[in-house]
């Protein structure tokens, strides 16, 4: 799904081509990977932003931030059947907390809410953080 980085001179200024379908694309970089718009949506949206501080060339990097990106980039989308198969038998005998930073508890909460619901087990202890407050605001979350 890669593109080509080959770039050709076609009607006015060079285009970045798709190599598989050989079209005129509006490519974007995602992951030091350059692709074109047919593919983009393909490539899996990962939360890593300590990828960049890690340098593939030097042997001793932080390993604290090499173990932090290495976790984020494992980490995978599942669908609600798959996410309860896996979490199920470990909430059975296990301690069970989830943590979510919500980032507006006025417009995500119900849909926080809705997808609890969706995980076949409940989860002993929820956390939430909450940062856009107004000050007003600051005794409801104590």
């Amino acid at each position: 799904a890669v593109v080509s980085t080959q770039s050709g001179h076609y009607g006015r200024g060079n285009h970045i081509f798709h190599a598989k379908c050989f079209k005129p694309s509006a490519a974007q970089v995602i992951d030091d990977q350059i692709y074109c718009s047919n593919c983009k949506h393909l490539v899996p949206k990962k939360y890593n932003p300590f990828k960049h501080m890690i340098d593939c060339e030097i042997e001793n990097n932080d390993p604290c931030i090499q173990k932090i990106s290495d976790v984020l980039e494992q980490c995978n989308d599942y669908p609600h059947k798959d996410l309860n198969t896996l979490i199920t038998p470990h909430m059975q005998n296990n301690f069970s907390t989830i943590f979510q930073n919500i980032d507006g508890n006025k417009t995500n909460f119900d849909a926080f809410s809705l997808e609890l619901d969706r995980v076949a087990k409940k989860f002993q202890i929820i956390g939430l953080a909450e940062t856009n407050i107004c000050t007003e605001e600051g005794n409801v979350y104590q």
